[in-house]
């Protein structure tokens, strides 16, 4: 039983190193489709859990960037905003399909830079993992030192519940606020179920 409550708050500690890398720690060089894959797998590696991690492969970019999804790259080279785009879209892509993460990065793309909406992401990911760390810090003080079943499935129970919703909520905005209307500029956003690899 003391073993649950240490993977749990092994996992919590673990929040406090799950922040991605500055918009200046981004490289600023061009870099291949290795490098930027590499860079992913590091990055993303750190707030996914184990067998959740799904690897962003070279076919998926591609796919991506034939989709219009993320910029053509300049020369087979990708740079600092290409791989703030696809942070963001790795880490969005565990909760929302492909044509609303579409919408997610090109909104407001005219009027605010590739580099302010991912710092924004990046403090909001880190305001999250505070908050998400405080809440189970409170739980795990719930459960007590034995990690009580009971408490233990009325806090798993709340959370699936919560992401549901906050899910929806987030379709909802993405898909009926911030969609651009038929008339304003669209790229071409690709059903979610025609690819693999969402």
């Amino acid at each position: 039983m003391k073993e649950r409550c240490r993977l749990i708050k092994d996992w919590i500690e673990g929040l406090g190193t799950s922040q991605l890398a500055e918009w200046d720690q981004l490289p600023d060089i061009g870099l291949y489709m290795d490098q930027v894959v590499t860079i992913l797998e590091r990055q993303s590696g750190q707030y996914l859990q184990g067998e959740d991690v799904k690897a962003i492969t070279p076919s998926m970019i591609n796919n991506y960037v034939k989709d219009g999804i993320i910029k053509r790259p300049v020369m087979k080279k990708y740079g600092r905003e290409h791989l703030a785009d696809l942070l963001i879209l790795n880490s969005a892509k565990q909760v929302l399909p492909i044509s609303d993460i579409a919408v997610l990065l090109r909104h407001m793309e005219d009027e605010v830079s590739t580099g302010e909406k991912y710092s924004y992401y990046r403090a909001l990911q880190q305001e999250a993992c505070e908050g998400v760390a405080a809440r189970m810090r409170q739980a795990l003080d719930n459960v007590g030192t034995e990690c009580d079943d009971r408490q233990l499935f009325i806090f798993a129970s709340r959370l699936v519940l919560e992401a549901n919703l906050l899910t929806s909520a987030a379709k909802m905005l993405l898909r009926d606020v911030m969609r651009p209307s038929n008339g304003a500029k669209e790229r071409k956003a690709p059903d979610s179920k025609k690819r693999k690899g969402k």
